[in-house]
């Protein structure tokens, strides 16, 4: 799962850094595009090696549902946030 998310990240940024070059750097794209680069990282915490298997299960789910919520926190809104703004810079660019 972690290079998969990794990949994501990477193709993301660099999405990120074309729009940055692409369209005119406004406050408020320079804003939007900060929170992404800013996110929030996972904290998986615990050993899972050292746990037995209800436990195990108990911290994939804790980790799974933080998962969840930092991407639609750390991401999803952030990206609706801008391409919200990049639809409205569109029909400018000619």
């Amino acid at each position: 799962m972690v290079p998969e998310f990794t990949k994501a990240l990477k193709d993301l940024f660099e999405i990120i850094g074309l729009i940055r070059v692409l369209f005119p750097l406004t406050p408020e794209l320079n804003e939007l595009t900060e929170r992404i680069y800013a996110f929030q990282s996972l904290e998986i915490g615990g050993d899972p090696f050292k746990m037995n298997l209800n436990e195990l299960e108990e911290w994939k789910a804790k980790v799974m549902k933080s998962a969840h919520d930092i991407t639609r926190t750390e991401f999803g809104k952030p990206i609706e946030d801008l391409l919200e703004c990049l639809s409205k810079e569109m029909p400018k660019i000619k």
